[in-house]
């Protein structure tokens, strides 16, 4: 395999078994998507460490909450974006930066409105996607999950188990996905 095909596939291996996951927009406040995906990676056991990113807290979940992801510990493998707008395609911007492989932009208002601001936003997301080299699902998604790793972003409280299988579903659409996870169980 050609080696940037071999980066690639690493690249798409951290949407799906990342190394470590930093939440930027990480919040205790309950409620929060931050905060839900975090719950949601507990919950199902993820083995990776979890690094809360908020330049406005020192502690979120009781674990320190670093100002940015260049302040990290150790390079963030994959990074949940939870910021609106501007801020989010600095966060891929940063993501890139801090050695990440991959990222998941919750945020939405990036043109799916049809607004012109939006689709300027969009763009500006597209370009900064391009130009970070990462693997990234979104915007405005529902996260990502993937059963063998317990690795899952969902910030839905109804999947309770997440059992092992040979089916494996992608999808533009949370709610439909959801529906089909819910008729394999």
């Amino acid at each position: 395999m050609p080696q940037d095909d071999q980066k690639n596939v690493e690249k798409v291996r951290a949407l799906l078994s990342p190394r470590n996951v930093a939440i930027v927009g990480a919040s205790d406040r309950v409620g929060s998507w931050g905060r839900n995906v975090w719950r949601a990676l507990n919950r199902y056991n993820y083995r990776g460490e979890i690094f809360p990113v908020n330049p406005r807290s020192a502690l979120v979940w009781e674990k320190t909450c670093y100002p940015s992801l260049m302040d990290l510990p150790e390079k963030p493998d994959h990074v949940a974006i939870l910021v609106p707008g501007a801020a989010a395609i600095e966060a891929v911007r940063e993501a890139a930066r801090a050695g990440a492989r991959s990222a998941t932009v919750f945020s939405s208002g990036f043109g799916e409105g049809g607004d012109a601001e939006g689709r300027a936003l969009g763009a500006a997301l597209a370009q900064a996607v391009r130009e970070s080299g990462l693997a990234v699902s979104g915007p405005n998604c529902m996260g990502n999950l993937a059963a063998p790793y317990g690795f899952a972003t969902l910030p839905d409280d109804r999947i309770t188990e997440l059992p092992v299988g040979s089916v494996g579903l992608f999808g533009q659409s949370g709610g439909v996905v959801m529906a089909i996870f819910r008729a394999l169980k």
